[in-house]
């Protein structure tokens, strides 16, 4: 029997899992409310996943395995890392950790320090370290923009504005939330001209372990005409 009881989005890479339970709440007019939610929600236990990152510029397509590691710590919040191997053939990890309260932070796993370009491309991919944190979430200026069907889900429609000196490249970000559990459907991400420079969007859903789970996500880059694609080809719950 299938169990179909969420989709959680893990970092603007945005892995999407179908676990947990949902909110009291239908209806909410409150962004940063929602925003939270998004934020920090969790599937319950550990789970370990496996990608492909697929990297799209004009004929040339270039493929990059990925690991993720999702657990939660009762000390210090969510946390997920990224391992894959770099151009010059070197293994990299990076962790981003969601505290229950706060900003996200994208670190460097083997210091433990803050990573040095979290906006640097990650594998010349169109996601940089800073999308897989959902930083976008925690910025002040938030904006409701009401309701919407998305893929047969009510989402809740915001926009978040950032704020001067915070060092990100997009001025805002609109993004559409499910209304039932708290996953990023999709999301678009402006520059301060009000040019789209990112889409995200969870195109295709299949069934690992008994959950559904996005198989195929896409984060267009329509200025430069290109897109990364990320496949999700295996997860399993490891506790």
């Amino acid at each position: 029997m299938t169990r179909k009881i969420g989709l959680y989005l893990l970092g603007f890479l945005t892995i999407a899992f179908a676990f947990g339970s949902p909110a009291e709440e239908s209806t909410l007019t409150d962004p940063k409310l929602i925003s939270s939610k998004a934020l920090r929600a969790r599937p319950p236990g550990d789970w370990k996943l496996k990608g492909v990152l697929t990297v799209v510029s004009g004929e040339e397509r270039t493929s990059h395995n990925l690991n993720i590691l999702y657990r939660f710590d009762e000390t210090t919040g969510l946390i997920s890392r990224y391992e894959y191997v770099s151009a010059d053939g070197k293994k990299q990890t990076i962790e981003v950790v969601y505290p229950f309260s706060g900003k996200p932070q994208v670190l460097d796993y083997d210091t433990g320090q803050a990573l040095k370009e979290p906006h640097k491309n990650l594998l010349n991919s169109c996601f940089t370290p800073s999308d897989l944190s959902l930083d976008f979430l925690s910025w002040k200026k938030q904006k409701f923009l009401g309701s919407e069907e998305m893929k047969n889900r009510s989402c809740y429609r915001i926009e978040v504005t950032s704020e001067k000196g915070d060092g990100s490249p997009y001025d805002r970000v609109k993004a559409w939330i499910d209304q039932e559990y708290f996953a990023i459907m999709k999301s678009e991400c402006y520059d301060a001209e009000g040019k789209m420079v990112k889409e995200f969007q969870i195109k295709s859903i299949t069934i690992m372990e008994g959950n559904y789970i996005p198989k195929r996500i896409e984060l267009n880059e329509p200025l430069k005409k290109r897109k990364t694609i990320l496949e999700i080809v295996e997860a399993k719950k490891i506790a």
